[in-house]
Parts: structure tokens; C-alpha cells; sequence
């Protein structure tokens, strides 16, 4: 099992935060937990690269856990 943490806005220009996990995916053990409970904001572009990464994980094999998220504005 391996933790990554997200802290602040994961908007628009942010979500290359993901591109770490994502470039050792192969390496990575069977479980990956991403802690979003400092993660104070999330937009369109940031749920996309989050969609990514699960698809990304659901194809190696691996699973995905998202933990600590907490409730966004509403529009």
C-alpha cells in the first residue's frame, strides 16, 4: 500500500500533481490510497485527471482508494 496526499485547490493548472503517480503506475503496489482531505477545492479538470488516474489503476490492475474528500460549494 502507498499514500499520496493532495493539499490545496485541485482545479485548472493543479492537476499535474497527479502525473507522479500516474509515471510510476507499473512500479506501484496493488493498493494506492490519495488523501483529499486537505484538498480545499475541486473543478471539472481536476475530477477529470481523477477519473484518469482510477482508469489508469483499474487497467494495471491495481485499486484505487480515495479517502477524506470533503463537500464542495455548490454552484
Amino acid at each position: 500500500m502507498k499514500i499520496f496526499r493532495i493539499h490545496g485547490p485541485f482545479l485548472f493548472g493543479a492537476t499535474d500533481k497527479i502525473r507522479p503517480i500516474l509515471n510510476e503506475i507499473d512500479r506501484l503496489p496493488a493498493v494506492v490510497i490519495l488523501r483529499l482531505r486537505n484538498m480545499t477545492a475541486l473543478d471539472a479538470t481536476g475530477l477529470k485527471a481523477l477519473e484518469e488516474l482510477a482508469a489508469a489503476m483499474r487497467q494495471s490492475k491495481r485499486h484505487l482508494v480515495l479517502c477524506g474528500a470533503r463537500h464542495q460549494p455548490r454552484p
